[in-house]
């Protein structure tokens, strides 16, 4: 008979190693948000194009999630720690080499996109499975603030490389970064913890219903609409900053950096409501209509302290958003949910979202002549996520009443 192995004490090495794979790709992917003002000054990229240096990740997501995470099982960590972090680096080095041809630019990251998306299933995995069933929600919400973090460490690098008109340093830095974490994950078998920290049981093989599958795709759908306006806004808040505000490209960097840290600080707060038993889907709704009523009128806000507020609320519901999304295998699927095939699934929305977002923004810009329609679709974007996830909510009850009755 099979058996897998249950874990009865947290791991909080193993939940770090994934937060700092998923911090990683996150650092690399939004290395270039900061650096985009002057990048732009320098190479005269056009804008929409500009825009698919983000969207690129996501394309590449997409192409290939559903495969890496099956793929994750077969194949195990270290190859698939080996693969990203040559990616990430490789891609690094065409930039710095060749900034100016946006068509290098662009297949580079799209090879540190490939990066990306292997630590972006890999993350979670490690960083989920290194908890106890107790501990599980707060490592959700440990691992929930990859993005931010990684945000954040590439906007304190970028604010003295900006200020010294190097974005190269950037990049040079994050090479440095994935080479020691690589080292990390790379021997993380080497001390795993004593098997005094596992029962053993019985291999109970459930695969999940259809149901459970039409949950699974709509949760990734509400991962493509709350992270298409995540990832607008992430992307093209720099750009907002200097062109509409009037700030410099590294005086731009401080407002920016307010809903990063914000969303980490929330990230963790979503943990502690969740394992406090707050009801997630009626949590979701909510945290993502604040953000959508944000959009529709932050460009309302004219005085630095509206904006500045408006920032911190904006980072606070961003901050339990992903906490709550992240937890969707394990609320969907129970304990066969914190897989890779799984994960690959969210991930997959969310690629799809990335992949929208940065550059439908753009376009409405270009189209409207200002940021209004912009902010318009978005607002209503990030409101049917809200609403679609009281909709999953709903869809679930009904599928455990039915097995109830």
């Amino acid at each position: 008979m099979e058996s897998e192995t249950i874990r009865l004490k947290t791991s909080w090495l193993g939940v770090f190693l994934g937060l700092a794979a998923g911090a990683l790709a996150a650092f690399h992917q939004f290395k270039l948000p900061p650096a985009m003002p002057l990048m732009l000054e320098l190479y005269e990229y056009d804008l929409t194009f500009a825009g698919g240096f983000m969207s690129v990740y996501a394309l590449v997501g997409l192409a290939t999630s559903a495969l890496l995470g099956v793929g994750l099982q077969k194949f195990g960590t270290r190859h698939y720690v080996a693969i990203a972090c040559s990616a990430l680096i490789l891609g690094s080095l065409f930039t710095i080499l060749w900034p100016s041809l946006s068509g290098i630019m662009l297949a580079a990251r799209a090879v540190e996109g490939l990066g990306f998306s292997i630590l972006a299933i890999l993350g979670p995995v490690i960083a989920i499975s290194s908890a106890n069933l107790a501990h599980r929600p707060l490592a959700i919400a440990i691992f929930a603030s990859w993005i931010p973090l990684g945000q954040l460490i590439a906007l304190g690098i970028s604010q003295p490389a900006i200020a010294l008109g190097n974005w190269r340093l950037i990049w040079w830095f994050g090479i440095a970064i994935t080479v020691i974490i690589a080292l990390s994950l790379w021997f993380i078998n080497t001390h795993q913890a004593s098997r005094k920290n596992y029962k053993v049981l019985p291999k109970i093989r459930i695969k999940p219903s259809v149901k459970q599958k039409i949950a699974m795709i709509f949760a990734a759908l509400i991962f493509t609409l709350w992270s298409a306006q995540y990832l607008a806004m992430s992307t093209w808040l720099p750009h907002y900053l200097v062109s509409e505000r009037g700030l410099t490209p590294t005086n731009a960097i401080g407002p920016y950096a307010i809903p990063t840290v914000v969303i980490i600080i929330f990230n963790i707060a979503g943990g502690v409501l969740l394992r406090r038993g707050v009801p997630i889907f009626p949590l979701l709704a909510i945290v993502t209509a604040i953000q959508g009523l944000l959009w529709l009128f932050f460009d309302t806000f004219n005085s630095t302290a509206l904006g500045i507020t408006a920032l911190v609320i904006y980072g606070a519901a961003a901050g339990i958003t992903p906490t709550c999304l992240f937890s969707m295998p394990n609320i969907i699927l129970g304990q066969s949910g914190n897989n890779g095939p799984a994960f690959g699934v969210i991930m997959t929305g969310r690629h799809l979202g990335v992949l929208a977002g940065p550059i439908i923004l753009p376009q409405l810009m270009i189209t409207a002549g200002s940021w209004n329609l912009a902010s318009l679709v978005f607002g209503i974007i990030t409101l049917a996520a809200g609403a679609s996830a009281l909709g999953l909510g709903f869809f679930l009850l009904s599928i455990n009443k039915n097995k109830t009755a």
